[in-house]
C-alpha cells in the first residue's frame, strides 16, 4: 500500500499519510501495521530524477541548480505528497529548496474528478453531508498548495507572526529564489517525531504546550491555520522549541465564523453551556435545539476535554479513537435526519483535518501538558487585540 500511494502521489498519497497517524481511521487491531509502512509517505515518498528536478527548477527561476544555488544536491532529502526539498545555500546560508513534481499537477486534477463523480453518485446523501460544497473546497484548498507563492506568502505571514517568539520557529523565504513551483526557505535543523516521542517527559511537555499555542494562536488570533499538522511538519530543539515546516495548505475563517468560533472557545474555558450551545449551533449552520445542533454541541465539548478543568490533561489515542467514532456517529444521523440539509460548511472541512492531525499528535508525545493554561493565556491575548 505504501508503494502503490507513494506512485500515485498528489491525493492518494495524502490519504496514506493521513493513515500513517491519525488515529480512528482504520481499525484498531491493524494501526500499528499502518502506521508502520505508511510512516515512510511523510517525507520519502518516491522523488523525481535528478533531471526532471532540475527541469522544473530551470523552468521556474531560469538558470540550472548549479548557476541558482550554492552547493546544490541533486539527490532529495525529503519527498512527499507535491514536492521533493533539496538542501543548498544561497550567499553562503544554508537553505532548503522544495521543487514540485513535475506531474502533479495532472494528477491531483484527475483525483479531484473522480472525487466529483463520487459525490454526484451519492445523490441525497452527498447532498445531505454537503460533499457539493467540500468538492469546492478541496479543489480550492489544493490549487493553493500547488502554487508556492501562495505557500510564501502564508509562511511570511506565520513568520511575521511569532517574530522574536522563543518556541517557536519558522523558516524564512528566500523570495528571489522562490517562484511558482520552486520555494527556497531557511534549512530548519531538529530531531524528527519519531526520536521526539522517545525524549524526556519534560521536553515533550514543553513541544506539546507549544504546538498548542502556536495553533490556537494562529486559529483564534489570526483567524487563519496551517491544516497541514502531520509529524513530518515539526522538527524538534531544546528548551521545547519546535520548527513548524510546510504551509502549502492553510485555511483562513471569514469574519463571521471567526467570531463565533471564538464564543465557542471562551464558552467551552468559562464553562458556559447555553452559550456554547448556541455559538455550536451558528458555526455548523444548525436549527438551535434540534437533535442535530446538541450531538454537535456533545462533539465540540468532547474536543475541549484538554482545556476543561484547569489541570495537566494527557491526550491520549484511545481519546483521539473515541472522537472520530463520534464524528462518524453524527456523520449518520445527518444522513438519517429529514431533509436535504446543508452538511458541514465548506470552511470547516479543513479544520477537522487540523484538530484529528492535531491531536493525533499529541497523543503520540504521550505527556501530561497544560493546555489550559496555555489556551487562557492565548484568550487574554485575543482580549488585548480586541481591546486594543
Amino acid at each position: 500500500m505504501a508503494e502503490t500511494l507513494g506512485g500515485l502521489g498528489g491525493l492518494a498519497l495524502k490519504l496514506g499519510q493521513l493513515a500513517s497517524y491519525v488515529d480512528g481511521l482504520v481499525p484498531l487491531e491493524h494501526q500499528e501495521t499502518y502506521e508502520q509502512h505508511l510512516r515512510s509517505l511523510r517525507s520519502r515518498a518516491p522523488a523525481m530524477t535528478a533531471d526532471a528536478a532540475a527541469r522544473v527548477i530551470r523552468r521556474e527561476l531560469g538558470r540550472e541548480p548549479e548557476e541558482a544555488f550554492q552547493g546544490f544536491e541533486s539527490v532529495p532529502f525529503a519527498s512527499a505528497s507535491i514536492g521533493q526539498v533539496h538542501r543548498a545555500a544561497v550567499a553562503g546560508v544554508p537553505v532548503a529548496v522544495k521543487v514540485q513534481h513535475e506531474s502533479i499537477g495532472r494528477s491531483v486534477a484527475s483525483d479531484l474528478d473522480n472525487a466529483s463523480l463520487l459525490g454526484a453518485l451519492l445523490g441525497e446523501w452527498g447532498a445531505k453531508l454537503g460533499v457539493r460544497g467540500m468538492l469546492v473546497e478541496m479543489r480550492e484548498r489544493f490549487a493553493q498548495e500547488m502554487d508556492y507563492r501562495a505557500e510564501a506568502d502564508a509562511q511570511r505571514f506565520f513568520g511575521q507572526m511569532f517574530a522574536g517568539d522563543p518556541s517557536v520557529a519558522i523558516p524564512r523565504v528566500f523570495d528571489g529564489h522562490s517562484a511558482e513551483r520552486v520555494l527556497t526557505t531557511g534549512l530548519a535543523e531538529g530531531i524528527g517525531f519519531e526520536d521526539a516521542c522517545a525524549a524526556s517527559e519534560p521536553e515533550r511537555r514543553a513541544w506539546a504546550e507549544t504546538i498548542w499555542r502556536f495553533v490556537f494562536s494562529c486559529v483564534l488570533l489570526a483567524g487563519r491555520f496551517n491544516a497541514d499538522p502531520h509529524p513530518g511538519n515539526f522538527l524538534f530543539q531544546p528548551n521545547g522549541r519546535v520548527w513548524f515546516l510546510d504551509f502549502g495548505c492553510t485555511r483562513a475563517h471569514s469574519l463571521e465564523k471567526l467570531r463565533l468560533v471564538r464564543d465557542c472557545h471562551r464558552a467551552a474555558l468559562g464553562g458556559d453551556g447555553r452559550e456554547l450551545n448556541r455559538s455550536v449551533a451558528e458555526m455548523f449552520e444548525l436549527a438551535a435545539g434540534s437533535g442535530l445542533a446538541m450531538r454537535a454541541s456533545g462533539f465540540i465539548r468532547l474536543c475541549c476535554q484538554p482545556i476543561l478543568g484547569g489541570a495537566p490533561h494527557r491526550i491520549t489515542r484511545a481519546y483521539v479513537r473515541h472522537l472520530m467514532q463520534r464524528m462518524r456517529g453524527h456523520i449518520r444521523a445527518t444522513l438519517g435526519a429529514p431533509g436535504a440539509g446543508n452538511g458541514i460548511p465548506r470552511e470547516f472541512l479543513f479544520f477537522n483535518r487540523l484538530q484529528f492531525g492535531l491531536y493525533s499528535v499529541l497523543a503520540r508525545l504521550d505527556v501530561d501538558a497544560d493546555y489550559a493554561s496555555v489556551h487562557a493565556r492565548v484568550l487574554a491575548a485575543l482580549d488585548g487585540q480586541e481591546g486594543s
